[in-house]
């Protein structure tokens, strides 16, 4: 979905023509990031909050951009500055989010959680959280797990795969939005 590479190719003609212009740093710091050139997309992030430095959510993208980049405790140092403020409820969600993520990094396990559950409450009040079916992921699963009896997951135990790649792996991810107990945060209602 979108053409990073194209969209890298027109922001920086843009950037080059007006140096001036905050957006123009800040999508190009994103579409760098999607790329994963993390060194670039740091140093337009930082272009981006020298244009505008009391954009918060810029702030919290800069934190994002250091965390891809592997500079954790800076990440660390900007969010909690963020979260001493005020920021508003969206502003608060990512940095809690983001909070977390860098925690997690950090082996701070004991930590990442209260982040989580910071976000999940703020993220009642944005519309496209508290707008949300929450019964969709659990129907989803219900409704592709049906006839996934041991038989069939197991079809393919006597078969031997080849050496030279890795075993199938199967994932089932969880939702962890609204729930106030993370212990919860894996089951179904």
């Amino acid at each position: 979905m979108g053409c990073f590479p194209g969209a890298l190719e027109v922001l920086s003609q843009a950037v080059r023509i007006n140096d001036s212009e905050f957006r123009g740093f800040q999508l190009l710091a994103v579409t760098l990031a999607q790329l994963n050139k993390k060194t670039e997309a740091l140093d337009a992030g930082r272009q981006a909050l020298a244009l505008s430095p009391e954009n918060t959510m810029m702030q919290v993208l800069l934190a994002s951009l250091e965390a891809d980049a592997g500079m954790n405790e800076e990440a660390r140092a900007h969010l909690e500055t963020i979260l001493s403020g005020k920021p508003n409820a969206r502003e608060g969600f990512r940095a809690h989010k983001e909070m977390a993520r860098v925690l997690d990094k950090l082996k701070e396990y004991d930590q990442v959680f209260p982040h989580l559950q910071a976000s999940a409450q703020l993220s009642a009040s944005l519309p496209e959280y508290s707008q949300q079916n929450l019964a969709l992921l659990p129907n989803m699963i219900k409704t592709n797990t049906a006839g996934f009896d041991r038989d069939l997951m197991g079809r393919w135990s006597g078969n031997a795969f080849p050496q030279d790649q890795p075993a199938p792996i199967f994932l089932v991810g969880f939702l962890f939005g609204h729930h106030a107990d993370p212990g919860s945060a894996g089951r179904t209602p």
